[in-house]
């Protein structure tokens, strides 16, 4: 009886610390989920709004087609220079700067 009982406490600590780790990680997941889909709704969001974009800033359907591309090509340059700085450089020194970068956008 002892040695069964023995076994279930064992078997419930190896559980909680298989546990603990994945708790504490699902939080930063989440969050990096949330960031990809606010980075990806920011995107895709002016396609269905270019009627209402033409229409208010008083711009033809290729004045509109050249906005769009602009907006793409500022997204190319960013993920371009942004990987070669996190190429040559730690992540712990290039956060703080894509961040001040970004905030200043």
């Amino acid at each position: 009886m002892a040695l069964k009982e023995g076994t279930e406490d064992l078997n419930r600590a190896r559980e909680e610390q298989i546990t603990q780790p994945f708790l504490a990680q699902i939080g930063p997941v989440v969050f990096l989920a949330l960031i990809f889909l606010l980075n990806f709704i920011s995107r895709i969001i002016f396609s269905p709004l270019l009627p209402t974009i033409e229409k208010e800033l008083g711009i033809s359907h290729g004045q509109a087609g050249f906005f769009f591309f602009l907006i793409s090509a500022g997204y190319l340059t960013g993920l371009l220079g942004s990987g070669f700085l996190s190429s040559r450089h730690p992540m712990r020194a290039t956060l703080p700067l894509v961040l001040r970068f970004h905030s200043a956008i």
